[in-house]
């Protein structure tokens, strides 16, 4: 039981102070905006065997940092390609998410924020 539990809700994803499960987040980003917010959202908060829990937080941190490098490369990489291909839609164009989704995603980060830090003023 406790294998099906490791895979379907790992403790780690489950244990931000807003109760949220990380995946409900992540799914409304593109693949390397969501992983990196994956290793944003469980730094700290998982172990590794023969790592010391900081060196384990430092270790998600520089993974998101790939991730969010690794988008930048590819928006630059389409950009370029955008400026030199005469069509109007480039042919490795990720998905555009709605503004509807983003502010509903940017509001639950708000709400969740002020669940946790009630005196904290967000603009």
């Amino acid at each position: 039981m406790k294998d099906k539990e490791n895979v379907n809700h790992p403790k780690h994803y489950n244990s931000h102070p807003s109760g949220v499960e990380c995946i409900d987040i992540i799914r409304h980003y593109c693949y390397d905006i969501g992983a990196a917010i994956k290793y944003l959202w469980r730094a700290g908060l998982k172990t590794e065997e023969g790592m010391t829990d900081r060196d384990k937080e430092i270790e998600d941190l520089r993974k998101a940092i790939w991730y969010i490098n690794d988008r930048i490369r590819q928006l630059q990489t389409e950009s370029r390609s955008d400026a030199s291909d005469n069509s109007s839609v480039s042919s490795r164009a990720l998905p555009k998410r709605s503004s509807r989704s983003r502010w509903r995603v940017l509001s639950w980060f708000a709400a969740a924020r002020r669940r946790i830090l009630p005196n904290t003023r967000t603009s």
